[in-house]
């Protein structure tokens, strides 16, 4: 198991999926990430802030879009403006420069990464479809087919317990995928192919970082 200290990251954009073929003609699903590059827009030592860590920034803005305290970071570290600001948390720092560029050859084909993104947005659903509840019969006139019935707990003790599935808000949250393969990386193109399903839409923004529960044998650049 990696330190959860020890992983380095890109952030990426969700492109959409495709497929591979291995050399025994065996189909692949892939996720297709377009990956940095990614800016060193400050580094955290633990002397100044208590910790080490790098903050990183993803995508080119304008200036116009930002306020004038976002615009004035940039400034300062004499950074491009980014639209995407993460911070990862390192045990040492020392290998990076603010300015940096973080490229997708961080990771090397074969790797095991954890992906954090945030899920689809479902809105306001019943119990059918986000908790996969059979729902009440749907015979003889019953007009409550997708009802969850009861959901009382009687005289004693009279309410409903905490954590109890009912409707509410389905989807759009932070969600992390550990362990998904790298099948695939185009250097030139920014580009990185991940075997199975990533979190999110189409064009969301997602965090790559190296597997926490998984060793990756190759050697990482820095």
């Amino acid at each position: 198991m990696v330190s959860d200290m020890n992983r380095m990251g890109i952030l990426a954009k969700k492109i959409g999926m495709t497929q591979l073929f291995r050399e025994d003609g065996t189909i692949i699903p892939v996720t297709l990430l377009k990956a940095g590059p990614c800016s060193v827009i400050r580094k955290k030592e633990e002397a100044v802030d208590g910790y080490n860590a790098l903050q990183i920034g993803f995508l080119d803005v304008l200036e116009s879009r930002l306020n004038k305290p976002e615009l004035g970071h940039f400034k300062k570290h004499k950074v491009t403006p980014k639209k995407v600001i993460r911070e990862i948390r390192l045990d040492n720092v020392d290998n990076y420069e603010v300015g940096q560029d973080i490229e997708v050859d961080i990771f090397q084909p074969n790797d095991y990464v954890d992906i954090t993104g945030q899920t689809i947005g479902k809105g306001f659903q019943g119990v059918v479809k986000r908790h996969n509840f059979s729902g009440l019969k749907a015979s003889h006139g019953h007009r409550w087919t997708r009802h969850m019935g009861s959901a009382g707990a009687g005289t004693n003790p009279g309410n409903i317990k905490r954590g109890k599935k009912m409707p509410g808000r389905m989807g759009g949250k932070d969600v992390t995928v550990q362990s998904l393969r790298v099948a695939h990386i185009k250097k030139s193109e920014g580009l990185i192919y991940i075997e199975g399903s990533v979190p999110g839409k189409i064009n969301n923004v997602v965090m790559i970082r190296q597997a926490v529960k998984k060793l990756n044998t190759s050697k990482k650049k820095v």
